[in-house]
C-alpha cells in the first residue's frame, strides 16, 4: 500500500533489472502498480508473483513502456 506513485507502486525500473523468487504485491501506481519498466530499460523476472497491484491509468501488474525489454520466465 501506501500514497499513489507516478509510475511503478512497487518497482521503478529505468535500467537493468533482474528479479528472481519475489512477491510484489499491494501497490498503486498511475501506471505500473507493481512494476513500470521505463524509457529503454530491461527487466528479467524469474519466479516472480505479481499480486494485487493497481494503476489508474495502465498496468496494475506490469506497464512496459514501448522501447522497453522485459522477459518473463515462470512468473504468476
Amino acid at each position: 500500500g501506501g500514497p499513489l506513485q507516478e509510475d511503478g507502486g512497487c518497482i521503478r525500473n529505468r535500467g537493468v533489472l533482474t528479479l528472481s523468487s519475489l512477491t510484489l504485491e499491494s501497490c498503486i501506481a498511475r501506471n505500473g502498480g507493481g512494476l513500470a519498466i521505463l524509457d529503454s530499460a530491461e527487466a528479467v523476472l524469474t519466479n516472480v508473483t505479481i499480486s494485487g497491484n493497481a494503476a489508474s491509468a495502465q498496468g496494475g501488474g506490469i506497464f512496459a513502456d514501448s522501447d522497453a525489454s522485459l522477459t518473463v520466465q515462470n512468473c504468476t
